[in-house]
């Protein structure tokens, strides 16, 4: 909980020459003017490369967040460390953390969410990219009504059985190369 409930906090950023691990448990949870994560866009947050884990509530309740990057380096994410991201539109990360879009925004309501699978996604994510990812598990994205187009990488072989089912606004799934689709996607 480092910098948590910091509330005048608008920017974050390391140096070039970071050797941060690990983003803790509750890091900035609660930083509702935070907007600027190094040097990026404003309202975007992007993972240092060499982060190996997110800790649970890490970027809870960042409401001015409007696009997440993590990445490939990021093995593990806690669950609910994005819960709250209630402006979050665009998502790109290396996996399926938990097996199930839903388990980094968690199992608790909040504003501006909805729920699929047991887990609360926010209403304005659309976009979401999956950058490393062999295999799509079994109904990973089910019940997210909110997404509009997802991006599988090449190297995608296997997407699950209900992987998209019920994605009733998806109309793009961009990625080629995948062998086998069952009949229930």
């Amino acid at each position: 909980y480092a910098f948590s409930n910091c509330s005048s906090l608008t920017q974050f950023s390391f140096d070039g020459t970071t050797s941060l691990s690990s983003i803790g448990e509750g890091a900035f949870l609660s930083n509702t003017s935070l907007n600027k994560w190094g040097t990026n866009s404003n309202n975007t947050i992007s993972i240092p490369s060499g982060v190996t884990s997110i800790g649970q509530q890490a970027f809870a309740n960042e409401t001015g967040i409007t696009s997440v990057v993590i990445p490939a380096s990021v093995t593990s994410v806690g669950e609910g460390s994005f819960r709250g991201c209630n402006a979050l539109v665009n998502l790109n990360m290396p996996k399926v953390y938990g097996n199930k879009l839903g388990h980094i925004f968690g199992t608790e309501s909040y504003s501006g969410s909805y729920v699929a699978e047991n887990y609360y996604i926010p209403s304005t994510l659309t976009n979401v990219s999956i950058t490393a990812q062999e295999e799509i598990p079994a109904a990973a994205f089910k019940n997210c009504t909110s997404l509009t187009t997802v991006n599988i990488p090449t190297t995608t072989t296997s997407i699950g059985e209900s992987a998209f089912y019920h994605c009733t606004s998806l109309v793009s799934l961009n990625g080629t190369n995948v062998i086998n689709i069952p009949n229930s996607v």
